[in-house]
């Protein structure tokens, strides 16, 4: 069967790898085709301004937004499934320690609102050892 084709706009442009990854299946090809509209709905519901998608992940549409009061976040609408149910529940829980903030979710759409984050270095990229690294991981993995 035919992957659906993303609608021509810079919101979902058809190189995003969600598009290649959830289009293998019927279950992944019916979520795709509702996904402007699940976007376009939370924009409006939760008055954001959407920025471009970020490229990357496999099941997930993920965006930089405006707030409306200026403040930045992130839109993730992930195509629904069980290692995900659980992921609003953990924010909440770690409620920024360790991880992004949950800012709102909504649970039938699988959608997230988070705070926004600016990476630091790759601890591939550091110039640590590998062993201090993987303490630093650890480290990290404990706390959340």
């Amino acid at each position: 069967m035919a992957r659906p084709a993303p609608p021509n706009d810079d919101l979902f442009p058809p190189g995003l790898p969600v598009y290649a990854a959830m289009g293998r299946t019927a279950s992944g090809r019916a979520w795709l085709d509702g996904l402007p509209a699940t976007v376009r709905a939370l924009q409006e519901e939760w008055d954001l301004r959407l920025g471009a998608p970020l490229h990357g992940g496999s099941c997930s549409w993920v965006a930089p937004v405006e707030l409306p009061d200026g403040g930045e976040a992130v839109l993730k609408v992930t195509w629904p499934h069980r290692e995900a149910a659980g992921e609003a529940v953990a924010l909440r829980a770690w409620d920024g320690d360790g991880a992004v903030r949950l800012l709102r979710h909504d649970r039938e759409r699988y959608a997230l609102l988070v705070e926004r984050c600016t990476p630091g270095e790759q601890l591939d990229d550091s110039p640590l050892p590998p062993a201090e690294r993987l303490l630093l991981a650890a480290g990290l993995l404990r706390g959340l």
